[in-house]
């Protein structure tokens, strides 16, 4: 079953869903009432590297493994598996601080955001199988 987010956030908008500040919290209490799995991260501000500093942090909090964290490929694996789990809740990965990146690098900000939800998508169209909804959340001062 793929919740439909718009009714209950009409606010929202479309993908990507950037969230100010100030709807964070009505975010992260809708979702859980819409069934959602709340998975919550936050970019550490490490202007280097950001798309691997970002991939690691999201592959701690998501709980994956460590094999590899950092790496496309490894956390693509993990989303493959996350969403073969049949029969779990969606998750909602809510991600603060990538606000911080947007203004001193605007290119590797998009890159972080492109690639996570190109990759999330991907993963889900490569086999029907995979059917647990992800989606994500990037909370900050937009």
């Amino acid at each position: 079953m793929w919740v439909d987010l718009a009714s209950r956030f009409p606010w929202l908008g479309s993908e990507p869903y950037f969230v100010g500040s100030d709807d964070s919290e009505a975010l992260l209490e809708g979702l859980p009432e819409l069934g959602f799995q709340v998975v919550r991260a936050a970019f550490p501000g490490s202007w280097e590297s950001a798309e691997e500093v970002l991939l690691v942090e999201l592959t701690d909090k998501l709980g994956f493994s460590a094999l590899g964290a950092g790496s496309r490929a490894a956390f693509s694996d993990r989303l493959w598996d996350l969403q073969r789990s049949a029969g779990e809740p969606p998750v909602a990965v809510v991600i603060s601080g990538l606000d911080g990146l947007s203004r001193v690098d605007l290119r590797g900000f998009v890159r972080c955001v492109h690639n996570l939800l190109s990759m999330t998508e991907g993963v889900g169209l490569a086999d029907r199988a995979n059917d647990r909804q992800i989606e994500y959340f990037f909370v900050g001062s937009w």
